[in-house]
């Protein structure tokens, strides 16, 4: 408990109680001036009225500090979010792989219809030729040479041999085109069935998102709640003050991915001011130097500047939408963040060490 609220004379001892109460409802719970009061009865009844609600405050802000560690956690949607990502390699695999076979396809149909024509053309240009040899060949006789006869016969020759191929060219070219076009219906129906996929997937990655926001809404109303009984209802131990900040810097470290993942926008001036957060400030207020001088003390003012840079690093990089280098940031945050605890908790281990071990029991609520 913090000292006495003084509450001047001249009052009635029900106006004082009034100003109390009033004092009490709209600022930190404070005790009134016994003394003040010509009923220090009353005074005092009030001042255990006070204490008590204090000392449940106090089980409560431990309880929500407590729960908040696993709230402000976004391990699990994280985990989520990247393993839904990974599933969209494949698909976009499987995409390019169907467009580079569609692209092969129109070029081999390109290159079919040529080989049609080409064949078309060959036939017509071969079928009057070979008609003039075949003319040329019955009109030889006795007086013509061996020789000539032999070049007749071989051209002719020649010439159905050529026709015969243009023909099974044909055959070949007309079934290969007929085999693309099995292939466009194959690839519409493929495209039909990839798109379906691509829906699914984009539902579930919205889906994954949206329960990541609603837990990320749930974390921040819970730790604002957190903050306002700390500064407000409490009479928070300097041991329970490590665990606090310790929770304050888990929540700030994952608000930073939650800032990558656009649940929200931070400002610079929440992360790049670390002697205005609650450590901080209690690290400037410290009265009791053997706490100040200590290594303890030192190490966790230390673990928390280093945190602090981290997270301006991670803000800065995501600002310049250098989305890998912030995601980078935010790892070295995660670890900097565990030294910081490690730190708090050693300092706490320190102060029960030397006698300021009071420290309130975290209510344990049913299942």
């Amino acid at each position: 408990m913090q000292g006495t609220k003084y509450i001047p004379n001249g009052e009635n001892d029900l106006a004082k109680l009034l100003a109390a109460m009033k004092e009490f409802g709209n600022h930190r719970f404070e005790l009134v001036d016994e003394k003040a009061f010509e009923d220090e009865g009353i005074a005092n009844a009030f001042n255990e009225m006070v204490a008590g609600v204090v000392a449940n405050n106090n089980h409560f802000l431990m309880r929500i500090n407590d729960a908040q560690i696993r709230i402000a956690d976004n391990t699990s949607v994280k985990n989520l979010i990247e393993q839904v990502k990974m599933q969209k390699e494949p698909i976009d695999n499987m995409k390019m792989a169907s467009e580079y076979l569609q692209e092969n396809t129109q070029q081999n149909e390109t290159k079919q219809i040529e080989l049609m024509a080409m064949v078309k053309q060959t036939d017509s240009t071969l079928r009057p030729l070979l008609l003039q040899v075949r003319e040329i060949a019955g009109r030889m006789d006795e007086n013509t040479s061996e020789d000539m006869k032999k070049a007749v016969v071989g051209i002719a020759g020649q010439l159905a041999e050529v026709g015969d191929l243009m023909k099974l060219l044909k055959k070949m070219a007309m079934e290969l085109y007929q085999q693309e076009t099995i292939k466009g219906d194959f690839f519409s129906t493929f495209e039909e069935g990839f798109s379906s996929l691509l829906e699914s997937y984009d539902e579930m990655m919205n889906y994954c998102f949206q329960n990541g926001s609603r837990l990320y809404r749930i974390s921040r109303d819970i730790d604002n709640a957190r903050n306002d009984m700390y500064r407000k209802n409490s009479k928070a131990t300097l041991v329970d003050c490590t665990k606090i900040f310790a929770v304050d810097h888990i929540t700030l470290t994952w608000r930073l991915y939650n800032n990558i993942i656009e649940y929200e926008h931070l400002k610079i001036t929440q992360l790049n001011n670390p002697d205005r957060c609650k450590f901080g400030l209690w690290c400037a207020g410290m009265e009791n130097q053997k706490i100040k001088e200590s290594a303890e003390f030192k190490a966790a003012f230390e673990a928390h500047e280093v945190l602090h840079d981290h997270a301006i690093a991670c803000y800065v990089a995501n600002e310049a939408s250098e989305t890998q280098t912030a995601m980078n940031e935010f790892e070295e945050s995660l670890k900097a963040c565990e030294a910081f605890t490690t730190a708090l908790e050693n300092l706490a281990d320190f102060m029960r060490l030397n006698g300021l071990d009071e420290e309130t029991e975290v209510w344990v609520f049913k299942q």
